[in-house]
């Protein structure tokens, strides 16, 4: 008579439903990312002040999510870490965006002389940019996310 094999608990099924969420998300993202690369490539206009920052957030940001939410769904750990990375920067992005968020209208004059606006009023739209990753996070943080993770180690 053999011995049973040792009971293993099922896989996370929010751990599942993130990642799925995370690839379906970055899919609809790729097409705008496409664009936008050709924008860059081509020179155009609108991409006369492009940075080094926005670059890698539209751009390359899409096609990396795709891969992290593809190794969160495999259970790997480089999955699980790229996840948590970019819902980090997500979530702390937009907090110092709420953070620093003039209470009235400011308007510079540019080097060019053509005048800058930034709207006033805080930024309460950037709300759920903060609370949506920073839920996703505790829920990836919990112990029976975390096992799924311990055991495909």
């Amino acid at each position: 008579m053999s011995t049973p094999p040792p009971l293993v608990p099922p896989r996370s099924r929010r751990v599942t439903a993130i990642a799925w969420l995370l690839m379906a998300l970055s899919a609809l993202m790729l097409p705008i990312s496409a664009c936008s690369a050709l924008m860059v490539a081509a020179g155009s206009q609108g991409t006369a002040h492009t940075d080094v920052v926005g670059y890698a957030t539209v751009v390359l940001g899409p096609a990396f999510m795709l891969a992290c939410g593809y190794g969160l769904l495999r259970r790997r750990t480089w999955g699980y870490a790229g996840v948590l990375a970019v819902l980090a920067a997500i979530m702390l992005v937009n907090a110092y965006g709420m953070a620093t968020a003039p209470a009235a209208d400011v308007t510079t004059v540019g080097p060019d002389g053509v005048l800058h606006t930034r709207l006033g009023g805080g930024a309460g739209f950037l709300a759920p940019f903060v609370v949506v990753p920073g839920v996703l996070i505790a829920i990836l943080l919990t112990a029976r996310a975390r096992r799924d993770f311990a055991r495909a180690a």
